[in-house]
């Protein structure tokens, strides 16, 4: 379930923000497959890599958190 709703903040993030994969790989120095792993809950971030995204889409790790826990709240709902 953690690992979803943060594939969907993830992706609703890099959006946003108009970054690609590829792009969002080359700035974090992820592999674009761990990206896509992410993204769609296949693969749970290390912490390590959870400071690299939130650099990358320009946000604090505490915040992209919350917005994770807040994702987890609205699928406990449905």
């Amino acid at each position: 379930m953690v690992r979803k709703a943060f594939g969907v903040v993830l992706r609703n993030l890099r959006e946003e923000k108009n970054i690609s994969q590829e792009k969002l790989a080359e700035l974090t120095s992820v592999d674009r497959v761990t990206i896509y792993r992410f993204e769609n809950g296949l693969m749970q971030p290390t912490l390590e890599s959870i400071f690299k995204l939130s650099d990358a889409i320009n946000i604090k790790p505490s915040e992209f958190l919350t917005l994770v826990e807040e994702e987890l709240k609205r699928n406990q709902k449905t």
